[in-house]
C-alpha cells in the first residue's frame, strides 16, 4: 500500500518554524564565548563523573572523546572546570559571577588561570 502524502497544517508549519528558530538560537549561543564556556563546563563535569564509574564498567573512549574535544574545542570552560584549583576557581566565581564573558577584562585573573595552567600542564609532562 503506497503511502499517502501528507501536508503540514499552518500550526504544523508554525511549530517547525519555531523549532528552526530555537536550533539557530542555540547554535549562536554555542558559537559564543558563553556557548562555548557553558560546554567547556558541562564536558569537564561529565569526564569526573564518568570516571568516578566503576573502571571496568567505564566508557573509555568517550571519556577520551570528550577530553579531546574540550581541550581542544572548548578549551574555556573544560580547563576551568578540570584543571584548576578549588581556590581558583572560587575566586573566578566571586570576581565574575555568572559571566564568563567578564574574564576578559580582567588581566589580572586571566594571568593568574594561564600561570596554573602552565603549572599543571607541565607537572603533567614530567609524569609522562
Amino acid at each position: 500500500m503506497a503511502k499517502e502524502k501528507t501536508f503540514n497544517s499552518g500550526r504544523e508549519r508554525q511549530e517547525q518554524q519555531g523549532l528552526q528558530d530555537r536550533q539557530q538560537e542555540a547554535i549562536k549561543l554555542m558559537g559564543s564565548p558563553r556557548g562555548q564556556y557553558i560546554i567547556g563546563q558541562a564536558l569537564a563535569l561529565a569526564v569526573k563523573e564518568l570516571e568516578k564509574v566503576e573502571d571496568k564498567l567505564q566508557e573509555k573512549s568517550n571519556i577520551q572523546d570528550m577530553k579531546f574535544m574540550g581541550e581542544a574545542i572548548f578549551m574555556a570552560g573544560f580547563v576551568t572546570h578540570s584543571m584548576l584549583s578549588p581556590e581558583l576557581l572560587g575566586k573566578i566565581k566571586d570576581k565574575l559571577g555568572n559571566n564568563p564573558d567578564k574574564m576578559i577584562e580582567d588581566t589580572e585573573l586571566v594571568q593568574e588561570i594561564n600561570d596554573e595552567v602552565k603549572a599543571l600542564t607541565e607537572a603533567k609532562k614530567v609524569k609522562k
